[in-house]
């Protein structure tokens, strides 16, 4: 007489079944739990361009929100910039360009660390850089120019227990040339 073991049978392949399912939803570990924040959270992100040569020091702002579930969300803006240098009586360099500004961005836990990474979704839509000097009547003839093309970087990092002090979180670069700073201010929202 020829015997089955069906409980056994059973059992092992209900024990495969709840493991694949089970390691099929794991969570990747980078992301951010649900309902790790404790409040919600509303504040700006900032970005200061200077430029030295020729100079200028302009600042845009988006607002930013972020939900108790990590869903971050921002507005948009767009920043502009000039400056002209004379080089001397007889020559001068003028430049102007604007960004379009369209950031998203993510929460992100890496050992016990919650950051905000951002794309700032930067694109410039013209910058542009002039060269004059002055012909035998004193007016500004100009020589030539050049078109800058490229997009600053734009991928940046908070840290979320940095943004939420009085000072925020910052990155960016400086350079003798100028600086491009991002700072992420953030304050809890009362429900």
């Amino acid at each position: 007489m020829k015997t089955t073991n069906k409980p056994k049978s059973i059992f092992l392949l209900l024990l495969i079944t709840f493991l694949c399912i089970n390691l099929s939803c794991k969570k990747n570990d980078d992301m951010v739990p649900d309902q790790i924040l404790k409040n919600n959270y509303s504040g700006t992100l900032t970005v200061r361009n200077t430029n030295t040569y020729p100079e200028w020091d302009e600042t845009a702002q988006v607002d930013v929100t972020i939900d108790k579930d990590g869903l971050v969300t921002f507005g948009n803006t767009s920043l502009t910039y000039s400056g002209e240098k004379i080089i001397d009586d007889d020559s001068k360099i003028v430049r102007s360009g604007s960004w379009t500004i369209y950031p998203t961005g993510i929460l992100e836990q890496h050992n016990d660390i919650i950051y905000i990474q951002v794309d700032a979704g930067v694109s410039v839509v013209n910058d542009v850089q002039q060269v004059y000097e002055k012909d035998d009547l004193g007016n500004w003839i100009l020589l030539y120019e050049v078109n800058y093309t490229g997009n600053p970087n734009s991928d940046l990092s908070f840290i979320f227990d940095d943004a939420e002090t009085g000072g925020g979180s910052t990155c960016g670069i400086t350079a003798d040339t100028g600086s491009i700073i991002w700072t992420l201010l953030l304050t809890v929202t009362l429900d």
